[in-house]
């Protein structure tokens, strides 16, 4: 079977995860992972990484507005989809990212705050025609949350182009008081090559979904594996890196507090 282009990457990513286990005592492999912060060691190691698109941002988010006044002290917090971005002084850039899947899933790192639920909602943008939307409990723990769009939701179209949002709910009953965080999703279509992927060890599949350019696939393989061995040293490393690769640093070390886990009370509404 035919792997490229995503040989050469793998192979690398073989032989440095090869590397990586002789070079590391056997207990530093499971055990919860510390801070990296900028050891040189650690950042030498760096392995998963993804390209910042080449392309204009499809969104751009005043950095002011990005904080809103959502805590119980009256303390402005930052909300930040967890999506390819650049900064400028006065702008948080918000790239189009990839997905193979039919319903992906969704990632928002959401701090601490008294919001009890956010509004999420999904609208094919080259149609202007909203296709889903659910009110979800947020699991009470600051960090990265994951929201697997049910499989009841319509299906992602290939070729269509979605913009999803995160109304966070700071004031239920005063509107101009909650903040919305939004991201833009665009369906690839599954090549030979990009459909081998899924047969690739769950190890790898971040990889080369990474190599692709695949963002929310690379992000969704890897928080799975995340998930399933939390204290895996390499695997916390490999997140870390990802996201310190499109200028997410600020949330890189941040926990994921879902893990699939469907722990949110939600009311579903479609149209």
């Amino acid at each position: 079977m035919n792997f490229t282009p995503f040989r050469k990457t793998l192979a690398i990513a073989l032989l440095l995860k090869f590397a990586l286990s002789t070079n590391l005592p056997a207990y530093a492999q499971d055990r919860a992972i510390a801070p990296f912060g900028n050891d040189p060691v650690l950042l030498a190691q760096s392995r998963l990484r993804f390209r910042v698109p080449d392309v204009r941002a499809s969104l751009n988010l005043r950095a002011a507005a990005a904080r809103w006044k959502c805590r119980p002290d009256a303390q402005p917090i930052t909300v930040i989809p967890v999506v390819p971005i650049t900064r400028s002084e006065d702008y948080i850039h918000i790239y189009p990212a990839t997905t193979l899947a039919t319903h992906p899933q969704i990632f928002v790192h959401i701090p601490e705050t008294n919001a009890q639920d956010v509004d999420f909602s999904l609208v094919n943008e080259d149609r202007q025609q909203p296709i889903y939307q659910q009110r979800i409990r947020l699991p009470g723990r600051p960090g990265v949350v994951q929201f697997s769009i049910p499989e009841t939701a319509p299906s992602l179209e290939v070729g269509e182009t979605y913009k999803w949002s995160m109304k966070l709910l700071c004031d239920p009953n005063d509107d101009r008081r909650n903040m919305i965080v939004e991201g833009i999703i665009q369906r690839v279509e599954a090549s030979e090559n990009l459909s081998a992927i899924a047969l690739l060890p769950d190890r790898d599949r971040p990889f080369a979904y990474a190599e692709a350019d695949i963002w929310y696939d690379a992000l969704s393989s890897l928080a799975q594996l995340r998930c399933s061995q939390p204290y895996h040293f390499l695997l916390a490393l490999d997140w870390h890196d990802l996201l310190r690769s499109v200028n997410l640093d600020a949330i890189a070390q941040e926990p994921l507090v879902t893990c699939n886990n469907p722990a949110f009370d939600s009311t579903l509404t479609q149209h």
